[in-house]
C-alpha cells in the first residue's frame, strides 16, 4: 500500500513495498515515504535502497520533476530528515525555475540584438542622413549618409551632446 500524505512528527511510514510512480506525487507538500520501496524499481534493487522518500519538484507552471532520496538501512529517515529533503526540493525547484528563466532572458537578448543588427542595417542602407539622440540629446546613431552629409565622422558624433554637433 502506497500513501500519500505530508510527513510530520508524529507520521510513521505512509507506504509499505508496493510500486509507486513518482509522477503520481504532484501535490505540493506532499511526500511519500516508502519503508521498504518496492523491489519492482531497477534502482532499488541494484542499489539495495531500504528506505526511499520521494517528493515532488514544483514551479509556477506546475510540476517540473520529482526527488528521490534513497538510503540501505530500513527507517533511516526521521521527520528533520524528511524536512530537510522537503526544503531542499523546494530549493531545487526555485533552481530550476531560475535557470529557465535566465535561459529564456538570454533568448530575448539574443533576438533583441539580432533585431537591432537587422534594424541598423536598414538604417545604414539608405541615402537619406538618419541620426538618433538619447534623452540627454547626445548623439547615439550617425548613420553613413550623416557623414557624407556633414563631413563628420561617426567617431567624432557619437556621445557629442547635439549642440556641440549642430552648432546654433
Amino acid at each position: 500500500r502506497v500513501g500519500r500524505a505530508r510527513f510530520d512528527k508524529t507520521a510513521e511510514s505512509v507506504g509499505s513495498g508496493a510500486a509507486v510512480d513518482p509522477l503520481d506525487v504532484v501535490e505540493p507538500g506532499v511526500v511519500v515515504l516508502l519503508v521498504p520501496p518496492s523491489d519492482e524499481d531497477e534502482a532499488v534493487r541494484r542499489d539495495g535502497i531500504r528506505s526511499l522518500i520521494v517528493t515532488p519538484l514544483h514551479g509556477e507552471e506546475g510540476l517540473l520533476g520529482v526527488l528521490q532520496v534513497g538510503w540501505t538501512e530500513p527507517g533511516a529517515f526521521d521527520p528533520d530528515e524528511v524536512a530537510l529533503v522537503e526544503a531542499f526540493a523546494h530549493q531545487a525547484s526555485i533552481a530550476i525555475q531560475n535557470a529557465r528563466l535566465y535561459a529564456s532572458l538570454e533568448q530575448k537578448v539574443t533576438e533583441y540584438e539580432r533585431l537591432k543588427d537587422f534594424n541598423e542595417n536598414i538604417v545604414e542602407s539608405i541615402s537619406v542622413g538618419v541620426f538618433a539622440v538619447d534623452l540627454e540629446d547626445r548623439v547615439e546613431f550617425w548613420n553613413s549618409q550623416m557623414e557624407v552629409m556633414y563631413a563628420l565622422p561617426r567617431w567624432q558624433a557619437l556621445t557629442r551632446p547635439l549642440s556641440e554637433v549642430f552648432p546654433a
